[in-house]
Order: structure tokens, then sequence, then C-alpha cells
């Protein structure tokens, strides 16, 4: 399984870029999640990606928004996403992490935020991969 994580702070640019991608491949969004206690949140995206791998159809998973990476790590914390090649059930996850201010909505605190859960999920998935993005 692949899973790509679009993140960074409010306005940096993920869901322009997101947007491009669902040309080509589904993609969750968590602001689709706003309705769920924010404590919730993460759960529900874990699950998420568990019933992915059960899809005969998908080996890509998607996720883009401020809670991804929280969603992708308690994954991880679950033992749902395992390290290992993808052909014998382990998974490679992928960040594109946005962090230029792109909007007026930009939160600086948001943006130290996104980078202390990312530096954490490192931690406990070391073969993540991590792109830098600068927004439009």
């Amino acid at each position: 399984m692949n899973i790509i994580v679009i993140a960074g702070a409010p306005d940096t640019g993920k869901t322009t870029f997101s947007k491009k991608l669902e040309t080509s491949m589904p993609v969750i969004h968590t602001d689709d999640y706003k309705d769920i206690p924010w404590e919730d949140q993460s759960k529900v995206l874990a699950t998420r990606i568990l019933d992915s791998f059960n899809s005969p159809i998908r080996n890509c998973i998607v996720i883009e928004g401020l809670c991804a990476l929280r969603g992708v790590r308690k994954a991880v914390e679950y033992g749902w996403v395992q390290d290992g090649p993808v052909h014998m059930g382990g998974c490679k996850v992928t960040v594109f992490m946005f962090d230029t201010p792109y909007g007026p909505a930009y939160d600086a605190s948001a943006a130290k935020a996104q980078r202390t859960i990312l530096e954490d999920l490192v931690k406990k998935f070391p073969n993540t991969t991590v792109y830098n993005v600068k927004g439009e």
C-alpha cells in the first residue's frame, strides 16, 4: 500500500495541489471530517487507511489536510501501517509537506504543529519519504 499525505498549515496550497491529483486518483480531504470532534478525526482517518487495505482495486490512498499526518501516525501506532515491501503487504509513506504561506489564513502555530507531528511520524516510521513543497 502506498500512502500519500499532503500536509501543512492552512493556506499553503494543499487543497489546490490535491485537486490536481483527483483527476487520476481519489483523495480523502480531512476537511470532510470537520463535524467529527478533533480528537476522533485521527482514529477515523486511520480506519479509512485500514479499510483501503481490504480494497482489491486500490494500492494507493491519498489523504490531504490538517489532520492527514495525525491519521497516518495513528494507523502506525495501531500497527495497521507496517514497514516492508509493498508487494508483501508493507507500506510506503510519502509526505508532501506544504509550509510556505499562500494565503491570509496561514497560521504559523499550525505550521509548527504539523512539523512536530511529521517528526513524530518519521520516528515511528523511519522509511517515510518527505518532500518539502513550496505553494503556488
